[in-house]
């Protein structure tokens, strides 16, 4: 089924409620499925995980006791909204989780601004996306984010088709976006592997994060290194991370963009291995400090 704004306009979208002082489960926590091609579109929100209340002024503001619903999506689309997922803090393990989903802007967006993010997470614990697409189609990069990620531990992979170990895969996409990945936060951290990252401005901004885990994804930079980004990975003031077994390269025309930005990384012994670089202006940029004696704490 598909659910959309009546006459060519925008909707609220659906809210799903929880609780927050309870563990998440179906029983005590409410849940929302979108299966086997179910589509939400035109929507301010596509699906929010908390009670919107009016302040008396027509302005909506969350209930943050209605935290911890689930979302469990898979053969699914979200189409033109403004945000697809956003997530209130909630303080126990999510179960939330996305499989074989499609999050798409096209010409067809409705909204008056640019569209802002497709996934908006805030202080979560462990959301799950197995092979999803998330595609800015309206044209050249926009100011579209595909996750906006706060102070949460996302996990973002492509599924296994074939062998243990793997040996074949079907990779998640991010393509012609402002920032594919934008992850900041001390306390939890991100894991991404097996995903490709094309034509985006930046494709993953990491920063204050310890363990980041980065490995077996593909970048594609076709866009010169300045304010706006141009580069693949850029690591902020982070430590502890493992970035193995990526391909940065630029495929077309005259070497441009950048791979790789470690930014003062600190005091710790930290070790990026066994990556490549093609065909780009500059391969591995490092600023500030970035070396010591001293091994990361592993968590």
């Amino acid at each position: 089924g598909t659910l959309s704004g009546a006459c060519d306009r925008m909707w609220l979208g659906v809210e799903v409620w929880g609780n927050d002082d309870i563990s998440q489960n179906p029983v005590d926590q409410g849940w929302v499925e979108v299966i086997n091609g179910g589509t939400i579109e035109n929507a301010v929100i596509g699906i929010t995980t908390c009670l919107m209340e009016e302040d008396g002024s027509d302005n909506l503001i969350p209930n943050l006791d209605y935290t911890g619903g689930i979302i469990e999506t898979e053969d699914a689309f979200f189409i033109n909204n403004e945000t697809a997922i956003k997530f209130y803090p909630y303080s126990f393990n999510s179960m939330s989780n996305f499989k074989n989903t499609e999050f798409i802007s096209d010409e067809g967006y409705l909204g008056i601004s640019y569209p802002k993010n497709f996934i908006d997470i805030t202080e979560m614990n462990r959301v799950l996306f197995i092979s999803c697409d998330f595609k800015n189609e309206m044209g050249p990069a926009n100011y579209q984010h595909g996750i906006y990620s706060t102070n949460s531990y996302i996990i973002v992979k492509g599924i296994c088709l074939e062998g243990d170990p793997c040996t074949s895969w079907d990779n998640g996409l991010f393509e012609n976006l402002q920032k594919g990945i934008y992850a900041t936060g001390t306390t939890r951290y991100i894991d991404v592997s097996n995903t490709n990252f094309f034509n985006n401005y930046r494709a993953i901004y990491i920063s204050g994060m310890t363990n980041a885990v980065v490995t077996d994804n593909s970048f594609e930079i076709n866009y010169p290194y300045g304010p706006l980004g141009g580069y693949g990975l850029y690591l902020s003031n982070s430590t502890g991370y493992t970035i193995e077994d990526n391909n940065f390269y630029h495929d077309e025309g005259e070497p441009t963009g950048l791979g790789l930005v470690v930014h003062n990384s600190g005091i710790y012994s930290n070790e990026i291995y066994r990556n490549f670089f093609t065909k780009l202006k500059l391969g591995i940029s490092c600023q500030e400090q970035n070396r010591g004696t001293t091994e990361p704490v592993q968590g």
